[in-house]
């Protein structure tokens, strides 16, 4: 929050505090049209010139001295886990420097990422897919008619006259099947660490503004995630 005319200003979290104890007004009136500063605009995205032209860095793209790189290969059944790996079947690969077991799967370091990439692609994975092997969509789609068909795990809150809202407001049923969708990224997430014999430290791809923090991890989006070592 920013007083104009004296050019002071507060946090929202230093202004939280009072605003909690308010009463907010019961019919706050509407900003009219005519005020309006951006809503009805066309405003151009200030990052599109970047894009477009490839100059745009992401927390892939970056680089740091002595930096080496790592893609990683997961089991594609969730609470799977690795078999065995043949290690033999990228020896040779140019660039690759390791293979690292990883809680479900597999992780190759390599002196870039496109090699990375290269090498766990090729890497001999054999996976112990578990119990949930068998889950399928078909499965999962009976399930849900079950559920519906019942008062099971899915149900709704009712309340008042259920028999009124009916003749008030009759309606037709009708099935729809959408399938199981996880959001998808544009880009390939990537996390930036500096590993060191005494510390974690970690910084924002994006800037790389030189924010140190202990044992913390910066990914492509400025997540941070904390753990202890």
């Amino acid at each position: 929050m920013i007083h104009a005319a004296s050019g002071r200003s507060l946090s929202f979290a230093d202004l939280a505090t009072a605003a909690a104890v308010k009463t907010p007004p019961k019919n706050p009136p509407l900003k009219p049209a005519s005020e309006w500063k951006l809503i009805g605009k066309a405003l151009p995205r200030v990052d599109t010139a970047e894009k477009i032209s490839g100059a745009a860095v992401f927390g892939i793209d970056f680089r740091v001295p002595n930096m080496v790189c790592a893609a990683v290969k997961t089991c594609p059944v969730f609470d799977g886990k690795v078999a065995s790996v043949d290690r033999s079947s990228i020896a040779g690969m140019p660039g690759v420097l390791g293979i690292v077991d990883i809680p479900n799967g597999v992780a190759v370091a390599a002196e870039s990422w496109w090699q990375a990439k290269e090498a766990v692609d090729a890497l001999g994975v054999t996976w112990d897919y578990g119990a949930k092997s068998a889950i399928s969509s078909a499965g999962l789609a009976d399930q849900y008619k079950q559920a519906l068909a019942s008062d099971g795990w899915f149900a709704a809150h009712l309340s008042g006259d259920k028999a009124a809202f009916r003749q008030a407001f009759p309606t037709n049923l009708s099935a729809v099947r959408i399938f199981i969708l996880v959001r998808g990224f544009g880009f390939l997430w990537s996390c930036k660490a500096d590993w060191r014999t005494d510390v974690m430290a970690g910084r924002d791809p994006r800037t790389w503004t030189g924010w140190i923090f202990t044992r913390d991890l910066w990914t492509g989006i400025s997540c941070r995630m904390r753990f202890t070592m």
